[in-house]
């Protein structure tokens, strides 16, 4: 997973009954990527990490993806519109840099 090396966390154990959620761990025991179908979409200019964001800045999943935790399906459809506005409001609520090129590349 090359850009999100917290994405199995939630899945090292069975959180649902789906054989769509085993497909996971079985594909890391194989050291096999998975192939998501995204559905968060950012420019080419942005650079955007998980690991920033969920390991270093302690932000849960439900922050930027509702409750997942309690989807039987993965989404269709994001769970917030991720503007840029939107990112600034969360980095000056939670005291991080605004800075331009912390997230422009």
């Amino acid at each position: 997973m090359p850009d999100n090396p917290t994405c199995l966390e939630c899945h090292k154990e069975p959180v649902t009954k789906s054989t769509e959620e085993e497909k996971i761990r079985q594909s890391q025991q194989k050291g096999k990527e998975i192939v998501w179908k995204r559905i968060y979409e950012q420019p080419d200019h942005v650079f955007f990490s998980h690991r920033r964001h969920v390991v270093l800045g302690k932000l849960s999943c439900q922050t930027c993806h509702g409750e997942i935790g309690q989807s039987e399906k993965p989404p269709t459809q994001p769970w917030v519109k991720m503007t840029m506005k939107w990112c600034m409001d969360c980095h000056t609520k939670n005291k991080v840099t605004n800075d331009c090129l912390a997230c422009h590349v």
